[in-house]
């Protein structure tokens, strides 16, 4: 019984000793596991607000209203033509537009999604459109938009820059005696105007020059000069000799005819009624005409001068005399004969 039982212990340990080998085998010729690589993933970028702007290219925001805006109309990718609209200088009821920019495509317009919103929407009467322009064209929108009220005109996207057949610059000028005028895009010089040969002067005129003060470019005028001057005692003098005056006389004298009204202020502003009184008045003349009329104005601020109408179909020159205004209220007197008397260095003329 003994040895029975000592062979079945010995059997068990055998066994035992068995596995423990297999165990200790499997485990030192046992796979090193493989580690897995980690694969770094680079990160995408952040899709950012304004990622989708081209090159070169800028984004403004400007504000506008139902109607100026295309009655909320507009939506990203339209095209618009801008126009400009400001107040004429020096007339209470007149205005000037202008197209600035063309071609002008919608970035992004306000507004959200969803019955609420759009309620909302139509209680604000302003609202903002962002366009897409060059810096150049950011720029010029953004000085427009702070001095002007600012249009947006929708147009077919299709549209290609050979159907534009707005002129450049045009601008549109509104007033409510005049309606609507055009001013053409190049600046009209009234230099161009004058022939060769000529010159273009400006004087002041009053306000009862022409007819009722109106003067218009194209008119036919005379002028005539207005001044005191001194009658002196005597005939022959040299220079630095004492004399005597005898009398003031209020003379005038036609200096020049047939002279034609080049431009008045009134026609030179965009707008401006040229059925107005003017302070100022540019002649045609010819160059000694022109030192004629200098002289005449700046001589001395006691000569007047001015401007009579006369019909355009008369050209031939009128022949008139200087007058003295004494002699229109006394008649004219005349005295054959006359005595000068020389007391020291004074002269007096007697005449009877």
């Amino acid at each position: 019984m003994r040895n029975v039982r000592g062979l079945i212990a010995l059997a068990i340990a055998i066994i035992l000793g068995f596995v423990a080998v297999k165990a200790v085998s499997y485990y030192l010729n046992k796979p090193k596991a493989i580690k897995p690589i980690k694969v770094v993933q680079e990160e995408k970028p952040k899709n950012r607000p304004f990622s989708g702007v081209p090159e070169g290219m800028r984004i403004v925001t400007i504000r506008v209203d139902d109607v100026s805006g295309v009655s909320r109309k507009l939506r990203k990718g339209d095209v618009v033509d801008i126009i400009a609209t400001t107040p004429l200088p020096d007339i209470d009821d007149g205005s000037v537009s202008r197209i600035i920019l063309k071609r002008a495509r919608i970035y992004d317009v306000t507004g959200m999604k969803g019955e609420i919103a759009t309620r909302l929407a139509t209680q604000r009467k302003f609202w903002t459109v962002s366009l897409l322009l060059s810096p150049e064209s950011a720029a010029m929108l953004t000085a427009a938009a702070k001095g002007s009220d600012i249009t947006l005109m929708a147009r077919n996207t299709a549209d290609n820059p050979g159907t534009d057949k707005e002129e450049n610059n045009a601008r549109y000028i509104f007033t409510q005696d005049r309606g609507i005028q055009k001013l053409s895009g190049t600046d009209r010089t009234v230099c161009k105007d004058i022939p060769k040969g000529m010159r273009a002067i400006t004087i002041p005129v009053k306000e009862t020059d022409g007819i009722c003060g109106v003067i218009r470019p194209g008119d036919i005028v005379d002028v005539l000069l207005s001044s005191k001057v001194a009658r002196i005692a005597g005939e022959d003098f040299s220079r630095g000799e004492q004399v005597t005056i005898t009398r003031s006389e209020q003379l005038s004298k036609m200096i020049l005819q047939n002279i034609e009204v080049l431009a008045t202020e009134s026609s030179v502003k965009p707008g401006c009624n040229t059925d107005r009184p003017v302070e100022l008045v540019t002649l045609l003349a010819s160059a000694q005409d022109a030192v004629t009329l200098t002289a005449a104005v700046d001589t001395s601020k006691k000569m007047v001068v001015r401007l009579i109408c006369r019909g355009p179909d008369e050209a031939e020159p009128a022949e008139t005399k200087s007058v003295d205004v004494n002699n229109l209220f006394r008649g004219k007197h005349y005295h054959p004969h006359k005595i000068v008397v020389y007391k020291g260095t004074k002269i007096q003329v007697m005449r009877f």
